[in-house]
């Protein structure tokens, strides 16, 4: 991690309550659930950030990775999920932000992070 990084919310954030048990879990299959204003969205979109860009403090992840975060409605998504998770992620990493029929953010390590909302339908998550 190059020293710019180092004070990138990313890695300077801290986790709260019990959020850092979820982080440094090493289980297959992790659930989020607490409260509301309790940090859920940030937590998820901070583990999101780790995936994408292959740096997890806690977890060997690929380099490059493909993941999909599920939403109610495409105006959600592009209006409060997109931005915090570009908080997370290093512009110097980030290649294409895409908010067309299609919610998308690519990297430059060839990772991407697409929005999905239950309002496509089940066929938008066909094959993929």
């Amino acid at each position: 991690m190059t020293a710019d990084l180092t004070l990138h919310p990313l890695f300077t954030e801290k986790p709260v309550g019990r959020q850092a048990d979820f982080f440094r879990s090493k289980a297959d299959g992790r659930w989020c659930i607490c409260g509301n204003r309790a940090g859920k969205t940030r937590a998820l979109l901070r583990e999101v950030g780790w995936w994408a860009t292959g740096l997890h403090p806690y977890r060997d992840v690929p380099d490059v990775t493909d993941g999909w975060v599920i939403t109610l409605d495409r105006d959600f998504a592009i209006s409060t999920l997109l931005p915090i998770l570009l908080e997370f992620i290093p512009a110097q990493f980030v290649a294409k932000v895409e908010k067309g029929d299609v919610c998308r953010g690519r990297l430059k390590s060839g990772s991407s992070v697409t929005f999905r909302t239950y309002a496509q339908g089940w066929t938008k998550f066909q094959g993929a």
